[in-house]
């Protein structure tokens, strides 16, 4: 038999009064000095499968009395989501009951204590039916409560739904936490009081956990060869920057801004080696005006952007010459398009803000030559030496052939 199981009649769910003193006097014996169930409810206080059985010969048409129910909290925007400030939140309750035996109360309790702090109960979204129609009693307010009270039948359907706003003007971090419970008591002896499957409120299905939005935006910004090399002239730098959105809003007007004003006093800009990903797909270019590459575009939660062109460095660049770049990146958080909340408008830094962060700034240095090679006007007197020298050794040999030819033929 399953928990939560005794027997009854079929046909009206209710003992004949015969019955119902032998099972109370059948109590009595087989508890001794113990009182009967108090009708108080304690978690896991279920009704012993095998303490009550129908009795032979006064009752041949019985079966297992079935009092197992569930209550299913759902809400919309479900559970785990991001809500916003001014959003409505609509809550639901279900209950589930595939039992044969009528209860006589049933107590649902609904926790808002977790909620009102930074939510408003809609006034008149508070609603309740039974199979499609009004419930009465409607399910009562008190204090940080929501509590129903009814008489549960077999084969009904039993429903409540309420709705609460988030307060406008929330900016800090919250979170709303609702659960439900309860129990109910069936119309049996003896009195003993049911646990549906949201016992304690934390049971699958027995809460809503909803968050608010928390932005965020990290940059991030390379080179090959890396940060800290050294480069020749005439070699050509490739640079990529990424942004990525970490929070759990979307981002909009999304900027990187990279400041190549040092860099291309050395450097030329390869125009065409510009481009723009998101997830792997071309996204609006980023354009380069006067030395600043900017990009502006949207990331949703989670999305990145990557960033990648590159420079070759002047061949007149000097040895020693530093190539610095730096990079800034912020956003503005934005609520859904059917919401509107404070939320949208506000400015989201990235950990790049000034550009001096570590990781936000790149620096290279053209390559150091030792010599007379360090000194182009040196490296000249030696090549012009050079040639000087074979144009003399040449002459030298010339001459000599001709004063042997002439030899011969005299």
């Amino acid at each position: 038999m399953s928990n939560g199981a005794f027997h009854a009649h079929r046909s009206s769910h209710r003992l004949p009064a015969k019955v119902l003193a032998l099972g109370v006097l059948a109590t009595a014996v087989f508890a001794g000095s113990q009182t009967l169930a108090s009708a108080e409810p304690q978690p896991g206080n279920r009704i012993a499968d095998d303490q009550y059985e129908c009795l032979p010969g006064v009752d041949p048409d019985c079966e297992p009395a079935i009092t197992d129910y569930q209550v299913i909290k759902t809400s919309e925007p479900p559970s785990g989501s991001v809500v916003y400030p001014g959003q409505v939140v609509t809550y639901s309750l279900t209950i589930v009951y595939e039992g044969n035996v009528v209860f006589d109360l049933v107590d649902v309790v609904d926790d808002l204590s977790g909620v009102l702090p930074y939510a408003d109960l809609v006034d008149g979204s508070i609603r309740a039916t039974v199979d499609g129609e009004e419930a009465v009693p409607m399910p009562i307010p008190d204090d940080t409560v929501l509590s129903w009270k009814f008489l549960m039948e077999p084969g009904r359907a039993y429903w409540a739904t309420y709705q609460v706003m988030i307060k406008p003007d929330l900016n800090a971090p919250y979170t709303l936490v609702n659960s439900v419970t309860s129990n109910g008591a069936p119309n049996v002896l003896p009195m003993q009081w049911v646990w549906s499957n949201c016992v304690a409120g934390d049971e699958p299905e027995c809460a809503s956990v909803l968050t608010s939005p928390m932005p965020g935006l990290i940059v991030t910004y390379s080179s090959d060869p890396p940060s800290g090399s050294q480069v020749s002239a005439g070699q050509e730098v490739a640079y990529a920057a990424t942004a990525q959105n970490s929070g759990t809003t979307v981002l909009d007007d999304v900027t990187l801004t990279i400041d190549m004003t040092n860099v291309l006093d050395s450097a030329a800009f390869e125009a065409l080696s510009v481009e723009a990903m998101i997830d792997g797909l071309p996204a609006s270019s980023p354009k380069l005006i006067g030395s600043m590459l900017t990009w502006q575009g949207r990331l949703d939660p989670e999305q990145m952007v990557i960033i990648t062109y590159k420079v070759i460095v002047d061949k007149s660049t000097k040895p020693g010459t530093s190539l610095v770049s730096k990079i800034t990146g912020n956003g503005v958080a934005v609520a859904p398009d059917d919401i509107v909340s404070s939320w949208t408008g506000q400015v989201v830094t990235s950990n790049c803000s000034t550009g001096d962060e570590p990781g936000c700034v790149n620096r290279l240095t053209s390559r150091q030559t030792g010599g007379a090679s360090a000194d182009t006007g040196g490296g000249v007197h030696s090549a012009s030496g050079l040639l000087v020298a074979l144009a003399i050794v040449a002459l030298g040999f010339t001459a000599m052939v001709v004063v042997r030819l002439r030899q011969r033929t005299a």
